[in-house]
Protein backbone atom coordinates (compact mmCIF):
# COMPACT_ATOMS: atom_id res chain seq x y z
CA UNK A 1 0.00 0.00 0.00
CA UNK A 2 2.48 2.32 0.62
CA UNK A 3 4.46 1.55 -2.54
CA UNK A 4 1.36 2.39 -4.17
CA UNK A 5 0.97 5.75 -2.76
CA UNK A 6 4.44 6.71 -3.30
CA UNK A 7 4.27 5.70 -6.84
CA UNK A 8 1.04 7.37 -7.43
CA UNK A 9 2.60 10.45 -5.69
CA UNK A 10 5.67 10.20 -8.16
CA UNK A 11 3.16 9.89 -10.97
CA UNK A 12 1.39 13.17 -10.56
CA UNK A 13 4.66 15.05 -10.08
CA UNK A 14 6.04 13.40 -13.25
CA UNK A 15 3.56 14.21 -14.89
CA UNK A 16 3.39 18.13 -13.95
CA UNK A 17 7.50 17.79 -15.00
CA UNK A 18 6.66 16.74 -18.39
CA UNK A 19 4.55 19.17 -19.47
CA UNK A 20 6.25 21.80 -22.19
CA UNK A 21 7.33 24.40 -19.46
CA UNK A 22 8.17 21.41 -17.01
CA UNK A 23 11.54 20.49 -16.01
CA UNK A 24 11.78 17.30 -17.23
CA UNK A 25 10.40 18.22 -20.73
CA UNK A 26 12.94 16.85 -22.33
CA UNK A 27 12.05 13.06 -21.28
CA UNK A 28 9.64 12.87 -23.79
CA UNK A 29 12.26 13.84 -26.71
CA UNK A 30 14.83 10.97 -25.19
CA UNK A 31 12.13 8.63 -25.40
CA UNK A 32 12.18 8.69 -29.24
CA UNK A 33 15.65 7.90 -29.31
CA UNK A 34 15.77 4.00 -29.98
CA UNK A 35 18.98 3.32 -28.51
CA UNK A 36 17.86 5.25 -24.91
CA UNK A 37 15.16 2.47 -25.24
CA UNK A 38 17.21 -0.28 -25.65
CA UNK A 39 19.94 0.46 -22.82
CA UNK A 40 16.85 1.01 -20.92
CA UNK A 41 15.38 -1.87 -21.82
CA UNK A 42 18.46 -3.62 -21.05
CA UNK A 43 19.05 -2.34 -17.96
CA UNK A 44 15.56 -2.93 -16.07
CA UNK A 45 15.12 -6.08 -16.90
CA UNK A 46 18.56 -7.71 -16.27
CA UNK A 47 18.14 -5.54 -12.74
CA UNK A 48 14.42 -7.09 -11.72
CA UNK A 49 16.40 -10.69 -12.82
CA UNK A 50 18.70 -9.73 -10.27
CA UNK A 51 17.04 -8.80 -7.36
CA UNK A 52 14.32 -11.52 -8.09
CA UNK A 53 17.42 -13.70 -7.88
CA UNK A 54 19.15 -12.53 -5.02
CA UNK A 55 15.97 -12.30 -2.85
CA UNK A 56 14.02 -15.68 -4.34
CA UNK A 57 16.95 -18.06 -4.56
CA UNK A 58 18.34 -18.11 -1.18
CA UNK A 59 14.28 -17.28 0.36
CA UNK A 60 13.36 -20.35 -1.31
CA UNK A 61 16.35 -22.92 -0.57
CA UNK A 62 16.34 -21.36 3.46
CA UNK A 63 12.24 -21.56 3.75
CA UNK A 64 11.79 -24.87 1.83
CA UNK A 65 14.44 -26.46 4.15
CA UNK A 66 16.91 -27.70 1.11
CA UNK A 67 20.06 -25.63 2.08
CA UNK A 68 21.14 -23.16 5.34
CA UNK A 69 21.81 -19.71 4.78
CA UNK A 70 25.53 -20.32 4.29
CA UNK A 71 24.64 -23.03 1.41
CA UNK A 72 22.06 -20.86 -0.32
CA UNK A 73 24.69 -17.95 -0.29
CA UNK A 74 27.35 -20.54 -2.10
CA UNK A 75 24.84 -21.56 -4.43
CA UNK A 76 23.77 -17.68 -5.46
CA UNK A 77 27.54 -16.65 -6.20
CA UNK A 78 27.36 -18.86 -9.34
CA UNK A 79 25.79 -16.26 -10.75
CA UNK A 80 27.63 -13.15 -9.21
CA UNK A 81 31.26 -14.77 -9.54
CA UNK A 82 29.93 -15.33 -13.76
CA UNK A 83 29.14 -11.84 -13.20
CA UNK A 84 32.33 -11.08 -12.31
CA UNK A 85 34.79 -13.23 -14.60
CA UNK A 86 32.83 -12.22 -17.68
CA UNK A 87 34.44 -8.62 -17.87
CA UNK A 88 38.47 -9.98 -18.72
CA UNK A 89 37.18 -12.96 -20.48
CA UNK A 90 34.56 -11.36 -22.68
CA UNK A 91 36.55 -8.08 -23.28
CA UNK A 92 38.99 -9.93 -25.26
CA UNK A 93 36.56 -10.32 -27.83
CA UNK A 94 36.59 -6.53 -28.73
CA UNK A 95 33.19 -4.91 -29.38
CA UNK A 96 30.06 -5.68 -30.69
CA UNK A 97 27.29 -3.53 -31.13
CA UNK A 98 24.74 -3.39 -28.42
CA UNK A 99 21.46 -4.52 -29.87
CA UNK A 100 23.73 -7.78 -30.64
CA UNK A 101 24.47 -7.59 -27.14
CA UNK A 102 20.88 -6.66 -26.06
CA UNK A 103 19.50 -10.19 -27.52
CA UNK A 104 21.80 -12.53 -26.02
CA UNK A 105 21.82 -11.04 -22.83
CA UNK A 106 18.22 -11.35 -22.43
CA UNK A 107 18.21 -15.14 -24.24
CA UNK A 108 20.80 -15.78 -21.29
CA UNK A 109 18.40 -14.22 -18.46
CA UNK A 110 14.92 -15.95 -20.03
CA UNK A 111 16.62 -19.42 -20.12
CA UNK A 112 18.73 -19.35 -16.55
CA UNK A 113 15.60 -17.91 -15.16
CA UNK A 114 13.34 -20.75 -17.30
CA UNK A 115 15.93 -23.02 -15.19
CA UNK A 116 15.45 -21.79 -11.61
CA UNK A 117 11.41 -22.27 -12.56
CA UNK A 118 12.15 -25.80 -12.92
CA UNK A 119 14.76 -26.50 -10.60
CA UNK A 120 11.75 -24.49 -8.05
CA UNK A 121 8.85 -26.21 -9.49
CA UNK A 122 9.88 -29.71 -10.09
CA UNK A 123 13.55 -30.67 -11.00
CA UNK A 124 16.31 -31.19 -8.01
CA UNK A 125 17.16 -28.09 -5.97
CA UNK A 126 20.74 -28.13 -7.44
CA UNK A 127 19.40 -27.35 -10.86
CA UNK A 128 19.38 -23.95 -9.73
CA UNK A 129 23.08 -23.59 -9.04
CA UNK A 130 23.94 -23.85 -13.48
CA UNK A 131 20.51 -22.15 -14.01
CA UNK A 132 22.18 -19.19 -12.00
CA UNK A 133 25.50 -19.82 -13.94
CA UNK A 134 23.52 -19.39 -17.41
CA UNK A 135 21.80 -16.43 -15.59
CA UNK A 136 25.03 -14.60 -14.63
CA UNK A 137 26.14 -15.04 -18.17
CA UNK A 138 22.88 -12.91 -20.01
CA UNK A 139 23.03 -10.49 -16.97
CA UNK A 140 26.64 -9.78 -17.67
CA UNK A 141 26.05 -9.49 -20.99
CA UNK A 142 23.81 -6.29 -20.00
CA UNK A 143 24.94 -5.13 -17.08
CA UNK A 144 28.11 -2.96 -18.14
CA UNK A 145 27.23 -2.43 -22.12
CA UNK A 146 23.58 -0.98 -20.80
CA UNK A 147 25.21 1.82 -19.32
CA UNK A 148 27.43 2.47 -21.81
CA UNK A 149 25.38 2.36 -24.46
CA UNK A 150 23.13 4.75 -22.74
CA UNK A 151 26.18 7.27 -22.43
CA UNK A 152 26.87 7.61 -25.52
CA UNK A 153 23.37 9.10 -26.38
CA UNK A 154 21.93 12.29 -25.96
CA UNK A 155 20.49 11.71 -23.28
CA UNK A 156 23.35 10.42 -21.62
CA UNK A 157 24.85 13.86 -21.65
CA UNK A 158 22.30 14.74 -19.57
CA UNK A 159 22.79 14.52 -15.61
CA UNK A 160 19.01 14.78 -15.00
CA UNK A 161 18.87 11.26 -17.78
CA UNK A 162 21.72 9.78 -16.20
CA UNK A 163 20.19 10.17 -12.82
CA UNK A 164 16.29 8.84 -14.43
CA UNK A 165 18.18 5.68 -15.72
CA UNK A 166 19.99 5.15 -12.57
CA UNK A 167 16.52 5.12 -10.59
CA UNK A 168 14.82 2.80 -12.98
CA UNK A 169 17.67 -0.03 -12.84
CA UNK A 170 17.72 0.63 -8.55
CA UNK A 171 14.03 0.81 -8.82
CA UNK A 172 13.79 -2.22 -11.19
CA UNK A 173 16.49 -4.46 -8.46
CA UNK A 174 14.12 -3.92 -5.67
CA UNK A 175 10.55 -4.55 -7.75
CA UNK A 176 12.68 -8.04 -8.45
CA UNK A 177 13.77 -8.61 -4.81
CA UNK A 178 9.68 -7.51 -4.01
CA UNK A 179 8.21 -10.14 -6.47
CA UNK A 180 10.78 -12.87 -4.80
CA UNK A 181 9.73 -11.96 -1.47
CA UNK A 182 6.54 -12.21 -2.21
CA UNK A 183 6.37 -15.26 -4.49
CA UNK A 184 7.86 -17.05 -1.70
CA UNK A 185 5.51 -15.92 0.97
CA UNK A 186 3.24 -17.92 -1.09
CA UNK A 187 5.08 -21.07 -1.66
CA UNK A 188 5.30 -20.50 -5.77
CA UNK A 189 9.15 -19.02 -6.06
CA UNK A 190 8.88 -20.88 -9.36
CA UNK A 191 6.40 -18.76 -10.92
CA UNK A 192 7.91 -15.58 -10.34
CA UNK A 193 11.18 -17.25 -12.15
CA UNK A 194 9.04 -18.09 -14.88
CA UNK A 195 7.12 -15.19 -15.40
CA UNK A 196 10.19 -12.83 -15.48
CA UNK A 197 11.95 -15.38 -17.96
CA UNK A 198 8.91 -15.04 -20.43
CA UNK A 199 9.12 -11.15 -20.75
CA UNK A 200 12.56 -11.73 -20.82
CA UNK A 201 12.25 -13.48 -23.59
CA UNK A 202 9.47 -11.38 -25.47
CA UNK A 203 11.80 -8.61 -25.14
CA UNK A 204 14.56 -11.13 -26.75
CA UNK A 205 11.79 -11.61 -29.69
CA UNK A 206 10.92 -7.85 -30.27
CA UNK A 207 14.83 -7.00 -30.35
CA UNK A 208 15.22 -8.93 -33.56
CA UNK A 209 12.16 -8.02 -35.11
CA UNK A 210 13.66 -4.56 -34.72
CA UNK A 211 17.04 -5.16 -35.80
CA UNK A 212 15.72 -7.09 -39.26
CA UNK A 213 13.44 -3.75 -39.91
CA UNK A 214 16.52 -1.95 -39.49
CA UNK A 215 18.07 -4.32 -42.10
CA UNK A 216 14.65 -3.21 -44.56
CA UNK A 217 15.59 0.72 -43.64
CA UNK A 218 13.20 0.32 -41.22
CA UNK A 219 14.81 3.06 -39.37
CA UNK A 220 15.71 6.38 -39.42
CA UNK A 221 19.32 7.80 -40.66
CA UNK A 222 20.23 9.03 -37.32
CA UNK A 223 18.43 5.46 -35.65
CA UNK A 224 20.77 3.56 -38.45
CA UNK A 225 23.49 5.56 -37.30
CA UNK A 226 23.44 4.68 -33.43
CA UNK A 227 22.82 0.78 -34.23
CA UNK A 228 26.23 1.56 -35.07
CA UNK A 229 27.09 2.26 -31.86
CA UNK A 230 29.61 -0.17 -30.02
CA UNK A 231 29.65 -1.36 -26.38
CA UNK A 232 32.38 -3.45 -24.61
CA UNK A 233 31.01 -7.03 -23.49
CA UNK A 234 32.79 -6.92 -19.86
CA UNK A 235 30.77 -6.92 -17.19
CA UNK A 236 32.20 -4.02 -14.53
CA UNK A 237 31.42 -0.55 -14.98
CA UNK A 238 30.40 1.41 -17.57
CA UNK A 239 33.31 2.37 -18.91
CA UNK A 240 35.30 2.21 -22.67
CA UNK A 241 37.13 -0.98 -21.38
CA UNK A 242 34.58 -2.55 -19.55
Amino acid sequence: GGLALVCGAASVAAARALRDDGELAEVRHWVHDRQVRRSSLGATLQMVANGLVQVGVPAWLIVSDVLGAGGAAAILMGMTLTMAAMGPITGRRGMVSYPSRLRRGLVGCAVGLAGLAVAAATGPWWLAAPALVVLGLGAGSLLSPSLTAFSRTTAGESTIALSLFNLARLGSFGLGGLLGGAFVDAGEPGTAFLAVAIVCGLAAAQVGTDRALAADGGDEPEERAQEQTRAPEGAGGGTDDG
